[in-house]
């Protein structure tokens, strides 16, 4: 019943959650090193938070902070398509 109004299974919504709050922490933080933030989210590496950021968003979490830029995590939903 979860996926049918989601469009998620509950695992794939909470990742989906997880990052989320990654995307808002690297617009808020944006000097922070995303090796801390992966390991702050229960990402086993950056590159596990990599993999996982671009699958989902379709940008890598790198490109995502360079278009951010000093943007609200607001704007940044089109890049995000959430």
């Amino acid at each position: 019943m979860f996926k049918r109004e989601t469009g998620y299974t509950i695992n794939q919504y909470l990742l989906y959650l997880r990052l989320l709050a990654t995307a808002e922490r690297m617009v808020e933080q944006p000097t922070t090193d995303l090796t801390t933030i992966a390991f702050d989210y229960g990402f086993a590496s950056h590159s596990h938070l990599s993999a996982a950021f671009r699958q989902m968003f379709g940008v890598s979490p790198s490109a995502f902070r360079r278009a951010a830029n000093g943007r609200s995590l607001r704007q940044m939903s089109k890049i995000l398509k959430v």
